[in-house]
């Protein structure tokens, strides 16, 4: 039998039971109600009249539960010290931090850059409003590599000053497999003094044609590489090259064109007509 001759492991709510639980002051008793009791309304009910938030945490992390005991628990949290506790505990990816996540007024920036909602989003871009250079320099840098952010990425490189940081906004720029990172980047450094940097980018193809023509739009007019041809898969220069030979897996000899950077090639068996080359100069490119 449980408290006062009850067995909340087989009770429902009625007036005998809710009567009994108003009379429980002592909320570790509460908290077995809440573990023995098997009916939702019973086990709710408890919850309900418990008020500490460490025994709301006890019972939240108790793995022996099931996920509604658990849930029922996690909303009545309030206090802080606890909330960040459960947030010091759990990795960021389980579901109880991305439900305790809005009960937080002012998320720290860790926690703003881990998970992944618009509440989130919004308060890291209101972080990134407070920071500033150099001494948050660290935190930018993580922002900016980042490649699930958008806005935020953006703002962070912003922030990143030329030619303080040129070396790491190449860093980020290799390393990253954002596209929004690599188009700041190409627009925040100068043709001038990078070009080698550009020329490097151009040459060896990006797969981001947003890229090739932002840097062949830095370019000045007159520059040679506009006249150069570009792979229209890759936006690589100079490198599709006309190739012929036999072709095992159809039994013909074919000839067409390769990109000798992506691979990306248009052939034809031999005297079925002529192949026209996939590339076009890189000064049409940028304007199509």
């Amino acid at each position: 039998m449980g408290l006062f001759g009850i067995d909340y492991r087989s009770a429902v709510l009625n007036n005998k039971v809710s009567s009994t639980i108003d009379k429980i002051k002592d909320e570790k008793k509460l908290m077995k109600i809440v573990i023995d009791a098997r009916n939702f309304s019973v086990f709710n009910y408890a919850i309900s009249k418990i008020t500490d938030n460490n025994i709301l945490y006890e019972i939240a992390m108790n793995q022996n539960l099931n996920a509604g005991k658990s849930d029922l628990a996690l909303d009545r949290i309030t206090d802080k010290e606890v909330i960040n506790r459960i947030i010091s505990e759990l990795p960021t990816t389980h579901r109880f931090v991305s439900k305790i996540y809005d009960k937080i007024e002012n998320p720290p920036f860790e926690l703003n850059f881990k998970m992944s909602s618009k509440k989130a989003s919004d308060n890291l871009l209101k972080d990134l409003d407070n920071m500033d250079y150099p001494k948050d320099r660290d935190k930018l840098i993580m922002v900016a590599k980042k490649h699930s952010f958008g806005e935020a990425t953006k703002k962070a490189i912003e922030k990143l000053p030329y030619p303080e940081e040129v070396e790491e906004l190449k860093n980020i720029f290799n390393v990253s497999i954002s596209d929004i990172a690599k188009e700041e980047i190409i627009k925040k450094l100068p043709i001038k003094e990078e070009r080698n940097f550009f020329v490097n980018i151009l040459m060896n193809g990006h797969k981001n044609k947003i890229v090739t023509k932002l840097i062949g739009k830095k370019l000045d007019s007159s520059d040679e590489l506009l006249d150069k041809e570009v792979c229209l898969n890759c936006g690589a220069l100079d490198s599709v090259k006309k190739f012929g030979g036999y072709e095992e897996s159809i039994d013909e000899f074919v000839s067409g064109y390769r990109c000798n950077k992506c691979n990306k090639e248009v052939s034809l068996p031999n005297g079925l007509g002529e192949v026209k080359c996939p590339t076009i100069k890189l000064r049409e490119f940028i304007n199509k």
